[in-house]
Formats: structure tokens, C-alpha cells, sequence
């Protein structure tokens, strides 16, 4: 009705949480801006899973993030970051 375009995810519920964590890494605005859009997309859009390994690591790769951002997240310092947001 709106003219946006919306898919369901492959799965719903789905995980986010290590998208979260991305998210959360130090990184400037315009690629932290990039990242959250893209993922939105994914999720939405495209019907992309994004708690898929793979598929978190193409997208971060597409905002210029590391290859290692998946380690990056999982570290025990991501994971308290999220406890006191």
C-alpha cells in the first residue's frame, strides 16, 4: 500500500543477537548507518538470514567491516557492552 517492498524472514522468530553485536562495534556513523540499513534489508527485503555466518560476514564486508567481525563480536567485551546499553 505504501510502495515499500517487505519480505518475511526465512524463519521467524529469528536470531539477531550476533547482528546486534556487530552492530555494536566500534565503527564510524556513515558505515555503522550502512550496516544497520543493509541488515534491515536483508532482513525485510531481501528475506536474507541474517543469523547466518555467511551471510553477516557478506554483509559486513559490504560496509567495509573486517573479515574477523564475527570474532569481533563473540569477544567477552561485545558481550558486556550489550549488557550496559
Amino acid at each position: 500500500a505504501w510502495g515499500v517492498p517487505i519480505a518475511a524472514p526465512p524463519a521467524f522468530s529469528f536470531r539477531s543477537l550476533t547482528a546486534l553485536r556487530v552492530a555494536t562495534l566500534p565503527m564510524d556513523g556513515a558505515t555503522r548507518r550502512a550496516l544497520i540499513d543493509r541488515v534491515f534489508a536483508a532482513t525485510w527485503v531481501r528475506g536474507e538470514d541474517i543469523a547466518d555466518d555467511a551471510t553477516l560476514t557478506a554483509i559486513a564486508r559490504e560496509v567495509g567491516l573486517g573479515e574477523d567481525v564475527l570474532e569481533r563480536a563473540a569477544s567477552p567485551e561485545t558481550k558486556l557492552s550489550l549488557i550496559h546499553i
